[in-house]
């Protein structure tokens, strides 16, 4: 059931669960019945990336269930689902892309180490955080390019500040937030950390929908 609910709330974009679930034998008969909702948030406010034109919603709900159910990955499984749905929702735009990035370095570590067996330090400490999302993307064969046309801010400050692609304009909003400076940067661009926020939790959707297949 906690599977269920953190599978079924990555899709929808908010936490949510069923407001009744039950079990049944290969006879039809009740055999449990729970009454509850552990944990949901309001419906509204929040456009999910699932629609029923993409695929079942069965589909993606089973694919997550599968690591959350799978004990070596459980944990990260529950806490990238978690992070997600805190990056969707809620909280200030520096809380949403913190705790988003945050999810991608895991995913990073996941892919690259625990399963993929990279030396631990090289991947920590020789590389910046815009390296490793570029290899979570490339990996995931989801396009690197400059940032979009339509994300005007976030584009203004990538062309102002030199920052070659979008991996590395999001990867140095979130550096500055984490290590500021000066402010001005940042909070003198209308727009740029919405911007900045948008494309980073889209690209922990791709991520995460590609890591479990």
């Amino acid at each position: 059931m906690t599977a269920y609910q953190f599978a079924s709330s990555f899709v929808l974009g908010r936490f949510t669960c069923p407001a009744l679930a039950e079990a049944r034998d290969d006879g039809g008969r009740l055999v449990w019945r729970e009454w509850g909702a552990p944990l949901a948030d309001p419906l509204g406010g929040v456009t999910a990336w699932w629609s029923s034109a993409a695929a079942p919603i069965a589909d993606p709900i089973r694919l997550l269930g599968e690591r959350l159910l799978d004990p070596p990955r459980g944990r990260v499984a529950r806490h990238l689902a978690q992070s997600y749905v805190a990056s969707n929702r809620g909280g200030f735009l520096e809380q949403r892309i913190t705790i988003a990035f945050a999810a991608l370095e895991l995913l990073s570590w996941q892919l690259a180490v625990l399963e993929g067996g990279a030396d631990p330090d090289k991947h920590d400490k020789k590389k910046g955080a815009d390296w490793r999302l570029r290899a979570l993307l490339t990996n995931a064969k989801v396009p690197i390019t400059p940032v979009p046309a339509h994300l005007s801010a976030l584009k203004a400050f990538a062309h102002d500040e030199g920052l070659g692609d979008a991996p590395k304009a999001v990867a140095e909003v979130r550096h500055r937030l984490t290590h500021p400076k000066v402010l001005e940067d940042l909070y003198d661009r209308g727009r740029l950390l919405t911007e900045a926020w948008m494309l980073t939790v889209r690209y922990l959707e791709l991520l995460i929908l590609h890591w479990v297949g």
